[in-house]
């Protein structure tokens, strides 16, 4: 499969996962590369260890744990947030301390999360729940969180973070 390809089947699985359905691998992929063997793409547990990791950056974060948190990047990480896309040195020294003492005070409470394998690979997909105060205000935020990473040394490590909110309503 072709790498634009690879990257529409894993929005459309993305999306279909965060939006409370499922695709799997046959139904995604152009019909050419659908086979009998094909399994589904997202699923919680799926991936594990990378699953982990998602949840010890959000942990390190509410904790404060800047370190914690950077060890988590690879180098050539890239994390967008808010229309903007940064490096590690720059989400370092600009927008992490800003989701540290956001998320610090936040109680954050999971609503899904679901992973998958390619290509050595692994891709997160996770949806949160954020109860904050804005300016004396409650503040209730719906999260989606997507994550590629990638084993170094035997360890997966985040090679990029899509982060996207809006107001949560019930």
């Amino acid at each position: 499969m072709k790498m634009h390809a690879k990257c529409n089947v894993i929005v459309v699985a993305v999306l279909a996962v965060m939006l409370g359905g499922s695709v799997t691998a046959a139904s995604a992929r152009p019909a050419s590369d659908a086979s009998p063997q094909a399994k589904s793409m997202l699923k919680p547990g799926a991936v594990p260890g990378a699953e982990a990791v998602a949840q010890a950056l959000q942990d390190a974060l509410q904790q404060g744990d800047r370190t914690r948190a950077l060890e988590l990047l690879a180098p050539e990480a890239r994390i967008s947030e808010g229309g903007e896309t940064q490096n590690v040195k720059e989400y370092a020294a600009h927008h992490l301390g800003a989701d540290i003492a956001f998320l610090k005070s936040a109680r954050v409470t999971l609503i899904s999360r679901a992973s998958m394998q390619m290509d050595g690979t692994a891709h997160v997909a996770s949806e949160s729940r954020i109860d904050a105060t804005s300016k004396g205000k409650p503040l209730e935020l719906r999260s989606h969180e997507k994550m590629e990473l990638k084993q170094v040394g035997g360890e997966w490590k985040i090679v990029s973070i899509v982060w996207t909110s809006q107001r949560f309503s019930e």
